[in-house]
């Protein structure tokens, strides 16, 4: 009985899905994004440049885009976000 309750352990753990998408089509607009989607993203849109690398797993907040972005943050709708606040990938797209 133990192993087929570990079984099942197993089988459901393996289960489930990533929470965050890792690249900039796979987030939709109401999602947060991560490091690796922010990176994906400029590379696909061309619109912004990453300077140095984003933690892949940590979601972005609007200090993160100041330190690792040349996405303008002030007269965007960025600018009514706290820079400890996560950003949806709506926010930043919002600004091009």
């Amino acid at each position: 009985m133990k192993k087929i309750i570990f079984a099942l352990l197993i089988l459901i753990c393996f289960s489930f899905k990533s929470p965050m998408a890792s690249t900039w089509n796979g987030t939709a607009s109401n999602e947060l994004v991560s490091g690796a989607a922010l990176s994906n993203g400029a590379t696909v849109t061309g619109l912004w440049t990453v300077t140095g690398t984003p933690p892949a797993t940590k979601m972005m907040t609007k200090a993160d885009l100041i330190t690792y972005t040349n996405i303008p943050t002030s007269n965007s709708p960025l600018s009514g976000y706290a820079n400890n606040q996560c950003v949806t990938k709506q926010a930043i797209s919002g600004v091009f």
